[in-house]
């Protein structure tokens, strides 16, 4: 089946201060044609560490409850609802590096 939309992830980024790559976030939401998403992102054990449902926000900048998190692969489970009213679901892995 052809996605109507399709939402580029990044695979890594670096929440290392540099001002380079420090948010994890969907690349070109708006201008995709998303007018409503959710992006859930879990560690390793499979506890939610964050979640956001802001198209315009910043990301998730590598931290859980202020606590700076390991270099490693996390979970992301994002939901998009288009213009149209379908919604599609994404899944995927992301590493961070510091």
């Amino acid at each position: 089946m052809k996605k109507d939309c399709y939402i580029e992830m990044p695979n890594t980024f670096t929440p290392n201060g540099d001002g380079l790559n420090e948010y994890f976030f969907p690349k070109s939401l708006l201008s995709r044609g998303v007018t409503a998403f959710k992006m859930s992102i879990f560690n390793r054990w499979g506890q939610l560490i964050f979640e956001t449902t802001n198209p315009e926000g910043r990301g998730w900048d590598g931290r859980w409850n202020g606590v700076l998190q390991s270099n490693g692969v996390y979970i992301y489970l994002l939901d998009a609802t288009l213009k149209n009213g379908q919604t599609e679901h994404y899944q995927g892995n992301v590493t961070l590096l510091r």
